[in-house]
C-alpha cells in the first residue's frame, strides 16, 4: 500500500527516472508518470502513465512509453487514449533515481473506444451510485419499519401495562369480593348454627314443659288418689276400733250381752 505520492518525467532508454525532477503536483509538459511508494518498503514504488500526460506521451511512444510499458495491442493513427491495466514497479537507487523493475501493462484505445470506456466507467459509477442510493433508501425504509415496530412495541407495552393494572384492580376487587363472600358465608354458617341451637333449646324447652305438665297432672292424680285412700282408711279404722272396744268390754264384763235361751 502506497504512503507517498509524486510525479516524475520521462525515463531514459534503460528505464531510469531522474529523481531530481520529482514533484508532488502534476506539471504540464514535465510530469509523465505517477508514483506511489509502498508502505512496507518505501524504496519500491508502483508507477503508471499520468492521465493528463497521455496525449503528449502519444506523440513519442518509443521514447516516452515503450521503455517502461508493455502494451496488449499496437497503437495506430486513431489511438487517442492509453488505459493502464496494471502499474509497473520501480526501485529507488542510491543516486536518488528510480529504476524500472517491472514494466507497466497498458492498452492503446481509439477515440471512440476511449469514449466507450469512459462511458462504461461512468455507467459503472452511476450504477454503483444508484446501488448505494438504493441501499440508502432500503436502509431508510428498514429504519422507518424499525421505528414503527418500536412504536408498536411501545404501544403494546402501554396496553399491556394498562391491562396489567386493570387485572390487578380486578384481582383486588375479586379478592375483596371473595373476602366479603367468605365473611357472609361464615356469618350464615354461624347464624345457621345459632338458629339450630335455639331450635334445639326451644324443642328441649317444649319437651320439658310437656314433661312438667305430665308430671303435674300425675301429681294431681296421685294427690286425689291418696286423698281418696286416706278417706277410706279413716272410715274403716273407726268401725274396727269400736268393735274392738266392745269385745274388750264384753270380755271384761263391763257390757253384758243377753243371749236368749
Amino acid at each position: 500500500m502506497a504512503i507517498h505520492h509524486f510525479y516524475l518525467s520521462v525515463p531514459n532508454a534503460d528505464g531510469v527516472f531522474i529523481g531530481s525532477k520529482a514533484s508532488d503536483c502534476f506539471e504540464d509538459g514535465i510530469s509523465f508518470y505517477e508514483f506511489e511508494c509502498f508502505k512496507d518498503d518505501p524504496s519500491n514504488a508502483s508507477f503508471w502513465l499520468a492521465k493528463d500526460a497521455i496525449e503528449l506521451a502519444l506523440e513519442n511512444i518509443v521514447k516516452r512509453i515503450e521503455s517502461v510499458c508493455n502494451s496488449e495491442n499496437h497503437p495506430d493513427k486513431d489511438t487517442r487514449y492509453i488505459e493502464t491495466i496494471k502499474p509497473g514497479v520501480a526501485r529507488l537507487l542510491p543516486s536518488g533515481n528510480w529504476k524500472m523493475e517491472t514494466k507497466a501493462k497498458i492498452k492503446y484505445l481509439e477515440a471512440n473506444e476511449q469514449e466507450r470506456q469512459k462511458k462504461l466507467r461512468e455507467n459503472e459509477e452511476l450504477k454503483k451510485q444508484k446501488e448505494e442510493e438504493t441501499k440508502v433508501r432500503e436502509a431508510e425504509i428498514k429504519l422507518k419499519e424499525a421505528e414503527a415496530k418500536i412504536k408498536e412495541a411501545e404501544a403494546k407495552a402501554i396496553e399491556a401495562e394498562a391491562k396489567l393494572k386493570e387485572s390487578e384492580a380486578k384481582a383486588k376487587d375479586e379478592a375483596a369480593k371473595k373476602t366479603i363472600e367468605e365473611a357472609i358465608k361464615k356469618t350464615r354458617v354461624e347464624a345457621d348454627i345459632k338458629i339450630a341451637e335455639e331450635k334445639r333449646k326451644a324443642k328441649e324447652a317444649v319437651e320439658a314443659q310437656k314433661k312438667a305438665e305430665e308430671a303435674q297432672k300425675k301429681a294431681e292424680a296421685d294427690a286425689r288418689e291418696l286423698k281418696q285412700k286416706t278417706k277410706q282408711s279413716s272410715e274403716g279404722g273407726c268401725g274396727k276400733k269400736i268393735g274392738c272396744a266392745l269385745i274388750i268390754f264384753i270380755i271384761l264384763g263391763i257390757i253384758h250381752i243377753n243371749i236368749p235361751t
